[in-house]
């Protein structure tokens, strides 16, 4: 269960005058942190934010890497007790300790791999710039103006033979000229992935993404409504052919439709939530939302949103005689239950990795909100 169990835990810090260290403080933490994690020949950027709310009386920690399409995920837990800080990041399975130093700029110390694991030394600097200027972005062309690769996109991605996965691209030109590229992964749960390069030359376009590590070539039609290329990762490639949407893809489909109608009976619209208890890793909470689409078939979502914004785009959904079967291979798991004859509860079971544990689903009345 490690991967459904890795979502991360929303934690609040005490600031009160208890809490507080006679020399230093947990306010002392406050701002944006920068670190580089080195796994062998691969690193991972690790931005912290760390945030006053509540009018000062509590901190939220959040944890951000572009190049992942990890976006403000909450922190498991932040321990201060001057001048040591610990970071729990469950999201990965680990922990970061480390010491602050004494002008309060850098955090030095070691990433933990977890039982049996090797340290990793890391050290986290504070950003003392100001917060980048969001610049403007056009998805859209004006009258007269030539074709580009602006705009948004889908494609499939053949990752291994028989096995594709779907992805979508939006790209912004910014006023300089230069684009600005995300990657969405939906069915991983990966949004924003930023490209670290972004080359249109002579209706051709060439994007990189460095995590993953990831080049697409391709080569816009005369007609502005295909790129057709070839992607590479490592030493797979293979063929591509991004179509042009009108609008930016999203986890469910704009056309499908979420919200049940009076009568519950047979109508499996809507958010379902339920409860996990994997054993020695407390309980999960996490929502299912299916949708209709137009030809009666169904597309949904699984999320924890006690545990971040992250959402999977189911890879199956199928609704047969009071069952729901779907599968999610972003977290190589599967859920199948009976509905119940009021159609307000799901009885059934999540099996993840060989692992098959009870989940009952109930249908949700109201938006789902974070616990505070």
């Amino acid at each position: 269960m490690k991967s459904f169990t890795a979502w991360i835990v929303l934690a609040w810090f005490c600031l009160s005058p208890v809490c507080r260290g006679a020399a230093r403080t947990s306010l002392d933490l406050v701002g944006r942190w920068n670190g580089v994690v080195e796994f062998g020949q691969f690193k991972f950027k690790m931005n912290l934010r760390v945030a006053p709310v509540d009018n000062g009386r509590h901190l939220k920690v959040t944890l951000s890497n572009a190049e992942q399409g990890i976006q403000d995920m909450p922190i498991n837990a932040l321990l201060f007790n001057p001048p040591t800080v610990r970071i729990e990041m469950d999201m990965f399975g680990t922990a970061f300790v480390g010491k602050l130093s004494d002008d309060g700029n850098s955090i030095v110390g070691e990433l933990e791999e977890g039982p049996g694991g090797r340290p990793v030394p890391v050290t986290y600097q504070r950003d003392l710039k100001p917060d980048p200027a969001d610049l403007p972005r056009t998805y859209t062309f004006a009258a007269g103006e030539a074709a580009d690769i602006r705009g948004y996109w889908q494609s499939t991605l053949e990752v291994e033979p028989g096995l594709t996965l779907p992805v979508s691209l939006r790209v912004g030109r910014l006023p300089d000229g230069t684009f600005d590229v995300a990657l969405d992964s939906f069915e991983q749960g990966r949004t924003g992935i930023a490209a670290k390069t972004a080359v249109w030359t002579n209706a051709q376009a060439t994007l990189t993404w460095e995590s993953p590590e990831l080049v697409v070539t391709g080569v816009l039609d005369a007609k502005n409504q295909s790129l057709q290329g070839e992607w590479k990762r490592g030493k797979a490639s293979g063929p591509v052919r991004f179509e042009r949407l009108e609008t930016a893809a999203t986890a469910l489909p704009s056309n499908a439709s979420s919200t049940p109608g009076a009568d519950l009976t047979g109508d499996y619209r809507g958010s379902w939530s339920g409860v996990l208890e994997p054993p020695g890793a407390g309980k999960i909470r996490v929502v299912f939302k299916l949708a209709q689409l137009p030809d009666r078939s169904f597309v949904g979502t699984l999320g924890s949103p006690d545990q971040g914004p992250m959402e999977f785009r189911l890879s199956t959904v199928a609704v047969t005689n009071n069952t729901v079967h779907v599968e999610s291979r972003g977290l190589h798991g599967s859920y199948h239950g009976t509905v119940n004859p009021a159609g307000r509860e799901i009885i059934g079971k999540w099996d993840q990795n060989g692992q098959a544990l009870k989940l009952n689903l109930q249908r949700e009345t109201s938006p789902t909100e974070p616990r505070k």
